[in-house]
């Protein structure tokens, strides 16, 4: 059904940054992707994109295969906080392996593909905005350079929790470990 909506499935497992990466695909690459940050830094980074579809207007669709359910996701939150980067970081790099391979290409679509049983086969999208995935990762590494983001951002709350309640939490604990940066804070949590 899917491709029954003007897209070709065009490449599968598109690798970047890795010594097996060198396909038969023309895209993948060995070479790590460059991938902008706010203040002109940047950041390397290696991954593979498991489906890229080509739609009828010449643009591409980045899809990352998910096992599990889609009740984390949040479709219309953009980054939500860091929590939903790796499709638009996805869709960076399919455009940047695009331009060094010599076919220049734009990402109209990117997010999260549920093909099993607990996801239905649903697929939901996240923003694909260059700007804004630099401004939440510098947001990201700032907290952990001042030390206040040495460990995972993994949130775990109790089923009748709302996010509130999670960011409440996550606020306690965090301060009850040091000082808290309450701008820092709210940027990661989408507040």
């Amino acid at each position: 059904e899917h491709c029954g909506e003007g897209v070709t499935p065009r490449w599968f497992e598109v690798s970047f940054g890795r010594k097996d990466a060198a396909g038969t695909d023309g895209v993948s690459s060995a070479e790590p992707v460059e991938i902008a940050l706010r203040g002109g830094e940047r950041i390397l980074l290696r991954g593979s994109i498991d489906r890229v579809d080509e739609a009828a207007d010449g643009s591409f669709h980045v899809w990352d295969y998910k096992t599990g359910s889609a009740a984390g996701i949040q479709e219309g939150r953009g980054l939500h906080g860091g929590r939903q980067a790796q499709p638009a970081l996805y869709a960076m790099a399919l455009e940047a392996l695009l331009t060094r391979s010599g076919r220049p290409g734009r990402v109209s679509r990117s997010g999260y593909f549920f093909p099993g049983r607990k996801g239905e086969g649903q697929r939901m999208t996240v923003s694909v905005d260059a700007a804004e995935t630099g401004e939440a990762l510098s947001q990201l590494f700032d907290l952990a350079a001042a030390g206040q983001l040495d460990m995972p951002v993994i949130g775990v709350a109790r089923s009748n929790w709302t996010r509130e309640d999670l960011v409440s939490r996550a606020r306690a604990s965090i301060g009850g470990n040091g000082a808290v940066d309450p701008s820092g804070c709210a940027r990661v949590a989408g507040a």
